[in-house]
């Protein structure tokens, strides 16, 4: 920084007395109200208009995308849809407190290219959102979320009515909770988890209270080949993960015995990885009719998409 500092001064000086020669030497009549158009660029600057126009059209990557459908008042409940790039989709559905998991299988693939198509654009990303007007007991707020595979770049819309967002939004949106009423409910996932991302002051309050403490977790790099559902949940926070396997859950829990032994039931544990602190948080899906079969196939664990 020193040797930066001393190499500025001279140039700071020539400045200063550039400026003096401005002031003892007014400006021709009319070169004040012109401005100097930059030459030799060959580049013209974007007008407002333009970039709006760019952005309808420019997308961002996205290798998996989660929509969440949230109707608050009298009758609260919460419909999330995760959908993957492979056509893997799971449906979380809460309700009364209790939490059912669909689906597992692949959607039809024309669906999902729509889906990635128009969810992914800027636009939508970034479009401005109002509350809906509709009666409490009916109020619903949706918000999209969306990531890639190494959890490099997470991007979220803000959360308000459906009809805010574009038509060809809606549209979609109808178009897969249409594709998902079909789905039966998961006979192997156990339930989910999601991670919520703690700043330093807020962690410090938590685990200051007595009782808690921090499980460091490995970070397994971005060029990992497969994850664990823990590790996925702390690439991408606020995304539900689905846990596939009673094998997995039982696993999970070892985490809250760990972390959270004075309240083990809560499901809630904290965790540190690449020097960050999370809370992640257990839900358990209601099991179905006959129970959780754990003999058939397993649902793979997340791997890369290959775009």
């Amino acid at each position: 920084m020193r040797v930066i500092g001393s190499s500025l001064r001279p140039t700071i000086a020539t400045t200063g007395a550039l400026a003096i020669v401005l002031l003892v030497c007014p400006l021709a009549r009319g070169q004040d109200r012109q401005p100097q158009q930059p030459s030799g660029t060959g580049v013209e600057a974007p007008d407002n208009e333009g970039l709006i126009e760019r952005s309808k059209t420019s997308s961002v990557q996205a290798d998996a995308i989660w929509i969440e459908i949230t109707t608050v008042g009298k009758n609260a409940s919460r419909w999330v849809l995760d959908l993957n790039r492979l056509g893997s989709c799971y449906v979380l559905r809460d309700d009364d407190g209790a939490r059912s998991i669909y689906g597992g299988s692949g959607m039809d693939m024309k669906l999902v290219k729509r889906a990635f198509e128009t969810l992914t654009r800027r636009s939508v990303i970034y479009g401005a959102r109002t509350r809906p007007t509709s009666p409490t007991d009916r109020r619903q707020l949706v918000g999209i979320g969306m990531a890639t595979w190494d959890g490099s770049r997470v991007y979220k819309t803000q959360s308000g009515a459906l009809e805010t967002y574009p038509e060809e939004v809606q549209k979609i949106v109808a178009d897969l909770r249409k594709a998902t009423d079909h789905l039966a409910i998961s006979t192997q996932a156990r339930g989910s988890i999601q991670a919520t991302f703690l700043r330093p002051a807020e962690s410090r309050r938590i685990l200051q209270g007595g009782g808690k403490r921090l499980v460091n977790v490995k970070d397994p790099g971005r060029d990992a080949k497969e994850l664990s559902t823990l590790e996925m949940a702390l690439r991408l926070p606020g995304r539900d993960i689905v846990v596939p396997t009673e094998e997995d859950w039982a696993a999970l829990e070892t985490y809250v015995r760990a972390s959270n032994p004075e309240n083990l039931d809560s499901g809630e544990f904290y965790v540190k990885s690449s020097a960050r602190t999370y809370r992640v948080q257990m839900d358990s899906a209601t099991a179905p009719a006959g129970g959780i079969n754990i003999e058939e196939e397993l649902i793979p664990k997340a791997k890369p998409v290959q775009r």
